[in-house]
């Protein structure tokens, strides 16, 4: 007999427990079948900026080793959107970028300076890369620095 009743509650919970949870399962599988969610995505998709570099790779030449070289381009928005910088990555740690985090309005540019401190000592040609990353379409641009450093 109290075998029985404990097996009676575990089974008068699940009951419970199933009740609770069935209006909210149908609530989600309404929900998902929704149209507006996917129009929504789109006009979230669909509002890109276009972003326009000046150069993609500019070639600062020979300079000696130990010192810093700064280094600008030019970013230039194309598209009714604004343009909005998120990040910028670099290849490596002695390339540094900085931007502007205003918005840039329609046919308005803006500078990144790249920023390229070598260690010293070290000689020869290099080829270093930034990533921009931007709410535009594709996501993200590649910048390029290259040169030769000099003893």
């Amino acid at each position: 007999m109290i075998i029985f009743m404990k097996n009676w509650k575990k089974l008068i919970q699940t009951k419970k427990m199933i009740k609770a949870l069935v209006p909210g399962f149908f609530i989600i599988i309404a929900s998902c079948n929704s149209e507006n969610t996917n129009n929504q995505t789109n006009i979230v998709e669909q509002k890109k900026s276009k972003i326009i570099f000046t150069n993609n790779t500019i070639n600062i030449g020979k300079f000696k080793s130990g010192s810093k070289q700064d280094i600008v381009f030019y970013a230039r928005n194309s598209s009714d959107m604004p343009l909005i910088i998120d990040t910028l990555q670099a290849s490596c740690a002695c390339t540094i970028g900085s931007f502007s985090k205003r918005p840039i309005l329609k046919n308005d540019s803006s500078k990144i300076v790249v920023t390229f401190n070598p260690k010293p000592g070290v000689y020869g040609y290099f080829k270093k890369s930034i990533v921009v990353s931007a709410n535009t379409k594709p996501t993200f641009s590649v910048l390029t620095i290259e040169g030769e450093i000099v003893p």
